[in-house]
């Protein structure tokens, strides 16, 4: 039963689960102001309107959305046909980034987003980045050809993943929305992970810590304030409030040994410290 034409696609009615002819991915056409230049669209109205059962889904699960929270392009994700889930990015000449992305809970465990990934890349010739991710998305990742573990808490993805550079104090003790509007902060490019504190962390060889003060913040050393989602399914706060490196102010030089290490002791993988 059709029941709306969303911007050249022709939509069924969103009560029941969306299917699709793909078996991998679908991307929605973007919508365009007079200029021809693509056009933000809010991500629960996206949602809400499209795809009711997917809506009630991420109801029940808690998922968060936010009244600014826009992006320009949206691709589902697609299971047997059926319409399960979506990622939403934004996007420039070079890259893919993934801002949010949901699977419905029944459609977990089966590697859809990292396979959803691969394929938007290819389509569109990009690379893929990560914004602030959280744990459930490095959690979907961990058993992929993606992800390199340096040791039970440590990876390291071959997706970049882009943090949002904040002062180490903040860092360690406060806690962030998870959506954030980049406009007016700075940002960095990671590909470490600490799954302990579910953290994006960004190091360098002098393990010099970013305070806030510097005014050239390009090459210190960083990790992500805690994504309020996180911090409630794993108290990530109070994991870095008593963390032993934090407190003993090597955490950044412990992170950089191990990889070292690593590298020494694993000459046939191809790490790139980002």
């Amino acid at each position: 039963m059709i029941s709306k034409k969303f911007n050249g696609e022709y939509m069924v009615n969103p009560n029941k689960i969306v299917k699709r002819d793909s078996n991998d991915i679908f991307i929605i056409t973007p919508e365009l102001d007079n200029d021809g230049s693509a056009k933000a669209r809010n991500l629960e109205n996206f949602i809400k309107t499209n795809y009711r059962y997917m809506y009630k889904s991420m109801d029940d699960n808690e998922f968060p959305f936010y009244d600014d929270e826009e992006y320009y392009l949206y691709v589902e994700i697609v299971y047997e046909h059926k319409v399960v889930g979506f990622m939403a990015f934004n996007i420039d000449e070079k890259n893919l980034f993934l801002y949010n992305c949901y699977i419905m809970p029944e459609y977990r465990g089966k590697g859809l987003l990292v396979k959803a990934l691969e394929v938007s890349g290819e389509r569109f010739g990009k690379g893929i980045c990560l914004f602030n991710p959280n744990r459930k998305i490095i959690n979907a990742m961990i058993n992929s050809d993606r992800v390199i573990r340096i040791n039970d808490r440590i990876i390291m993805t071959t997706h970049s993943m882009i943090t949002v550079l904040e002062p180490f104090d903040r860092s360690v003790n406060d806690v962030s929305p998870t959506f954030i509007d980049l406009k007016g902060k700075k940002a960095r490019s990671t590909n470490v992970y600490d799954l302990d504190l579910c953290a994006t962390v960004c190091i360098n060889n002098k393990n010099v810590i970013y305070t806030g003060q510097e005014d050239d913040s390009s090459d210190l050393c960083c990790m992500n304030v805690s994504r309020e989602d996180d911090n409630t399914e794993y108290g990530c706060v109070s994991k870095r409030q008593n963390d032993s490196w934090i407190n003993d102010k090597s955490y950044f030089e412990e992170i950089n040994s191990l990889i070292l290490e690593f590298k020494e002791n694993n000459d046939d993988e191809d790490i790139l410290i980002i």
